[in-house]
């Protein structure tokens, strides 16, 4: 049983291992790699704030148009308070759950009131 278990073993450590290869650049190749990334990174900057103009353009476009508050466009688009970087909490809590029902029984005793004095 032992040999079985470290004939096992054995086997296991001969799949050949991931290993990482260190490439040898030389100084001119790394110039032209940071030239390469940062100008990549000075396009993709470019392009979102070029994306973003446009949008804001189109938001005061779409508030003279209609009439309404560049902010209040912004939120219709979901694009005002907490831009892009969280999500509106959908869940209900308790109380709201138990405000909502005392409102709606407080409104049903009322029309029921109001049918029965008629």
């Amino acid at each position: 049983m032992l040999r079985i278990f470290n004939a096992h073993r054995r086997r296991r450590s001969l799949r050949p291992k991931n290993t990482l290869y260190n490439v040898k650049v030389s100084d001119a190749a790394k110039k032209e790699l940071r030239l390469a990334r940062k100008s990549a990174r000075k396009r993709y900057k470019e392009a979102l704030e070029d994306a973003w103009k446009q949008i804001d353009q189109t938001i005061s476009q779409i508030s003279v148009a209609h009439h309404k508050s560049y902010q209040a466009v912004q939120m219709a688009l979901h694009m005002g308070r907490r831009q892009l970087t969280k999500q509106i909490q959908n869940k209900t809590s308790h109380w709201n759950a138990f405000q909502w029902w005392q409102n709606t029984q407080q409104s049903e005793n009322r029309q029921d009131l109001e049918r029965n004095s008629e």
